[in-house]
């Protein structure tokens, strides 16, 4: 039987490689919007084409979610994350050879598939690492690695790519994520089960969705995800295209970003179990985020619409403005203690 001390090693050994290669597998997505200016001249991309660079990996990756989390119960977390870090960043490191933009479109279906393999696994090994009462702190934990690449790519990823171009500087990248996943696939260890484990079938995911909360929590999700996953594929692009700034200065703007990210999900965990309200800090985050994003868009949509996409400013503008009634009106926080 394994003693404390060697399990507390195990539990710092595999959190620090999981959120370090979560660091490495969001190369493909930071680095696609970091260097997209670029990457649009060198493969000759629209700026719709370009959007369907995520669309496609975010597709696919949506759709992976289900499945990953019923193999990851039934095979084990470690496994399947090892092969969503090999996969994801083997295809990072293939993004930054190709030469065309169906090749590059093939290549983030495939990437989304691989990256669905790595969030709810990865989240599942560094949970079980934690006790029970810690377990938001655990998920907040989780995200660190993957905006913590975010800032490091944008800071150092500009320099890189302006002196060598973009191709090299993915690649290294992605080399270094492919080497990252052995070290994690050597070291990394799953928690041993506490009991045996109940046998879980895909179809049991849809007993969830007798609860209100879960609805709440996914339309709130819903909005929130599609908002900062955008407007953080697009930022680059808007500094650089519209704004006339460098591509290291963008790189900062971003990084500047990534790193409140990095610092605020470990604290929201940690305000979450010590508060053990959940629905408290969601509904109150979420009213502050509503706002502040709302009105960012409420700023630059209709500029930022005209230029790349053909929506009416009147569009631009009344879509933070919904999402303001949203997050300040409806009152999330009242609504989530009613349906919880």
């Amino acid at each position: 039987m394994n003693s404390p001390p060697l399990i507390r090693r195990d539990a710092a050994v595999t959190v620090t490689l999981v959120v370090v290669c979560q660091g490495f597998n969001m190369l493909t997505v930071g680095g696609i919007a970091l260097f997209l200016p670029l990457i649009r001249e060198d493969l000759d991309m629209s700026f719709a084409q370009a959007g369907m660079l995520s669309a496609a990996a975010t597709f696919t990756y949506a759709l992976g979610q289900i499945p990953a989390g019923y193999l990851a119960d039934r095979f084990g977390p470690k496994r399947l994350f090892f092969l969503g870090i090999l996969g994801s960043t083997l295809l990072s490191l293939n993004f930054g050879m190709l030469q065309s933009y169906p090749a590059a479109i093939a290549n983030q279906i495939v990437s989304g598939v691989f990256r669905a393999l790595i969030f709810a696994p990865g989240l599942t090994l560094v949970a079980s690492w934690f006790p029970a009462d810690r377990r938001a702190t655990a998920m907040g934990v989780y995200v660190i690695g993957g905006v913590s690449g975010n800032v490091l790519l944008s800071l150092v990823g500009p320099f890189l790519a302006i002196r060598y171009g973009w191709r090299p500087t993915f690649i290294f990248f992605a080399a270094l994520g492919v080497a990252m996943a052995f070290v994690y696939l050597a070291l990394g260890r799953e928690k041993p089960a506490a009991k045996p484990k109940q046998p879980v079938g895909m179809l049991d995911v849809f007993q969830l969705f007798r609860y209100p909360i879960m609805w709440v929590c996914a339309g709130i999700q819903f909005i929130r995800f599609g908002v900062t996953t955008s407007f953080n594929f697009w930022l680059p692009s808007l500094l650089v295209s519209d704004r006339g700034l460098s591509l290291p200065a963008a790189g900062l703007i971003t990084a500047m970003g990534a790193a409140l990210t990095a610092s605020s999900n470990p604290l929201g965990g940690y305000v979450s179990d010590r508060l053990r309200n959940p629905p408290l800090v969601i509904g109150g985050v979420g009213r502050v985020e509503g706002a502040l994003l709302g009105g960012l868009l409420l700023a630059f949509a209709e500029q930022f619409t005209v230029r790349y996409a053909p929506i009416p400013g009147g569009f631009a503008q009344g879509v933070p403005l919904l999402f303001l009634m949203i997050f300040l009106v409806v009152r999330p926080t009242g609504l989530l203690r009613a349906r919880a």
